[in-house]
């Protein structure tokens, strides 16, 4: 899904550039001016690609990879359970937010694989369902490691992490993946992060959570992980509450309705 629609725009001009070169090249440099104006619009193009790409695929989001949507039609519960009109939509915003993204890799090849870009993307999309404006300015910059890596904010090993400063998420590759192939198996902590960033960010005020261990229970009955093995998936010292709740609710929807029906309902309202 590399798209670069500018490019294609300044073809003619670079032509055009060529053709005049060759005119002024024939006949002792007369007419050599006119490769001004052609020059002037080629690097218009080139210098402003990004924001003539963006407002092109805004409006005509390029198909995803084949092999994209079969991993997200298998993969993605979310995904599955929405209409035909819905997955349309899905589909665009995945293809528009892994354009969007700026993906770095740390101790690894900055040409971040399409299944790697999508597995963060897809929880990116997830966490923004309801908005309209879906894409994340403050939180552009996705980089992302082998497996657990160090940073400033926190020296020693961990998976996620959100650094607002720099509009950064980072993430261990390895965890993306364990999560987005098997998400019954490991925690999501891609979506840990976006849910933190965002619907947790937000409506934190209108979710007091006052019984803490006794949710604690309940998310290892609905999860079959222990608190210490959810924290310990995260990596840092400190475990957002809220954000794990609404993890957990969007990977175990039907026994999380069973188990804590109010909060189902609660989350519903808010992300589907």
């Amino acid at each position: 899904m590399r798209v670069a629609f500018a490019h294609y725009l300044s073809i003619p001009f670079i032509a055009g550039a060529l053709g005049v070169l060759y005119h002024a090249w024939e006949n002792e440099g007369a007419g050599g001016v006119w490769i001004v104006p052609f020059l002037l619009a080629a690097a218009f193009f080139w210098v402003f690609t990004p924001q003539i790409n963006w407002w092109w695929y805004s409006k005509r989001p390029p198909a995803l990879e084949e092999g994209v949507v079969a991993a997200i039609t298998r993969l993605v519960p979310f995904y599955r359970q929405l209409d035909e009109d819905g997955r349309k939509k899905f589909r665009d915003r995945l293809a528009l937010t892994r354009m969007a993204t700026n993906w770095t890799g740390k101790d690894m090849p900055d040409d971040i694989p399409p299944d790697l870009e999508t597995a963060v993307a897809v929880q990116s999309v997830i966490a923004t369902w309801k908005q309209d404006h879906f894409l994340l300015p403050d939180l552009e910059n996705v980089v992302i490691a082998p497996g657990p890596f160090l940073s400033p904010e926190h020296p020693y090993r961990h998976s996620s992490e959100t650094y607002r400063p720099e509009s950064c998420m980072l993430f261990s590759a390895k965890a993306v993946m364990d999560a987005f192939a098997q998400p019954d198996q490991y925690f999501n902590v891609v979506l840990y992060e976006y849910i933190k960033a965002t619907l947790a960010e937000r409506y934190r005020s209108t979710f007091p959570i006052e019984n803490e261990e006794e949710l604690w229970m309940h998310i290892a009955d609905i999860s079959r992980w222990a608190p210490e093995a959810i924290v310990g998936a995260v990596g840092t010292r400190e475990v957002d509450l809220l954000s794990v709740m609404w993890c957990v609710y969007y990977t175990f929807q039907d026994r999380f309705q069973q188990v804590l029906p109010e909060w189902a309902g609660h989350f519903r309202g808010y992300s589907q």
